[in-house]
């Protein structure tokens, strides 16, 4: 005779297997459903802005992170990879990063993004009154020059081997945020 340890022990297998073939028998019937209208997030703070440059709660973080990309991206092993820029040229002295930006990428309203972006970004993070880390990182430039729509060219004050790990900030749009104020 089975005890009620030997009956859970056998009873819990078998119904988790009854309930994967089960839903797996699901016929999809073609409900004509608009998927992806919504994405719930739950997060533990409160978030105010959609500006991931001036609010660095980590609530906001997770939805910065669905919303922006930054011109460096960083894979798995910790190696930057590209993100926006398609692709990324640096001097022999180490203080000349040339950006080629990535073609036909658009924010959320359609509009096309540019080198005019990036720098409005930088120049963003750079003049904001908030002490940020993103800040402290970019300290070491000394120019950005606008090459054309998709080239963009960051000169250093000194060689900064590590610079590119620093360019991870997410790239804001120019024509929504000029006219509004900062903090």
């Amino acid at each position: 005779m089975f005890g009620i340890r030997e009956w859970k022990r056998l009873l819990f297998p078998a119904l988790l297997f009854l309930s994967a073939i089960s839903i797996s028998c699901d016929k999809y019937e073609g409900d004509n459903k608009d998927y992806g209208d919504w994405l719930v997030i739950g997060v533990l703070n409160k978030f105010d802005l959609l500006n991931p440059i001036e609010d660095i709660s980590s609530a906001s973080a997770i939805i910065k992170d669905l919303l922006f990309d930054g011109i460096v991206e960083v894979d798995r092993g910790g190696e930057s990879i590209p993100g926006l820029a398609e692709s990324w040229n640096i001097s022999d002295d180490g203080r000349k990063y040339s950006f080629q930006i990535r073609k036909g990428v658009r924010f959320h309203d359609g509009h096309e993004l540019d080198a005019e972006d990036v720098l409005f970004t930088l120049k963003m993070i750079q003049e904001s009154g908030m002490s940020s880390q993103q800040k402290f990182a970019l300290d070491c430039i000394q120019e950005v020059k606008i090459i054309d729509k998709n080239h963009l060219q960051i000169i250093l004050k000194n060689t900064y081997n590590s610079f590119l790990s620093k360019l991870f900030f997410s790239v804001v749009p120019q024509h929504i945020l000029v006219n509004i104020e900062t903090k």
